[in-house]
Formats: structure tokens, sequence, C-alpha cells
């Protein structure tokens, strides 16, 4: 989801994802900065979270407000930090 936030015109990206769909985000996304460290191939999977996370770092770095979200409050939280 992306959009932005009314009250101050901020960039707002939420990758909404399942609670089982987040667990394994997370764990393909640390292998990923694992093998990329030793300059290992990744698979699919890990080079699809791994490259989410950057864009999440990309947003937030440019300050806006982005995040993961397996729930509303999740979102919420997100877009009130």
């Amino acid at each position: 989801m992306i959009g932005i936030r009314k009250s101050d015109g901020k960039f707002v990206a939420i990758e909404v994802k399942t609670i089982d769909g987040l667990k394994r985000h997370y764990r393909d996304l640390e292998i990923a900065k694992a093998k990329h460290a030793r300059g290992e191939r990744i698979s699919v999977a890990q080079r699809r979270a791994l490259e989410q996370w950057m864009f999440v770092r990309l947003v937030v770095d440019s300050g806006g407000l982005a995040g993961f979200a397996a729930s509303e409050y999740d979102a919420e939280r997100i877009v009130w930090i």
C-alpha cells in the first residue's frame, strides 16, 4: 500500500503480509543479508525480502514512513510514528 499522509504530506509505503508471510520474510531477509555479506548466491525469495527491506530503508531515510504490516495495528503504527 502506498499513499500520502494528509496531515503533513509524508509518503507512506506499507508492505502487507500475513503473519506467516511476515515470519518467512524476516527469516529470508536474515539469510539473504548473511549470504550477501559472504558473496554467496541468494534465492529468489531471499532477494525479494532483501529488496523489500532496502525499499523500506530508502523511504525512511528519505523522510517517509514505511514498514511491514500483518495487522491493522501494525499498519497504524507505521503511519502514526
